[in-house]
């Protein structure tokens, strides 16, 4: 349970990364793999992938 709430709050940050740096959803979610996931061991890497992802598939229904 802590592991998916974990990743939630590390999704949120990616997540806030993404929209105000416009880099690219992959560049940003491999910087967190790298450097940001390793620091909390202690997530769900495939619910924290799959929030990010969903997020940047439905941005467009969600900016409206």
């Amino acid at each position: 349970m802590l592991a998916r709430s974990n990743a939630r709050l590390i999704a949120v940050q990616a997540i806030f990364q993404y929209y105000f740096s416009k880099q690219n959803i992959n560049t940003i979610v491999k910087e967190f793999y790298q450097f940001r996931l390793e620091e909390n061991s202690n997530y769900d890497k495939d619910f924290f992938y799959k929030i990010v992802l969903g997020v940047d598939e439905k941005k467009e229904t969600i900016e409206t």
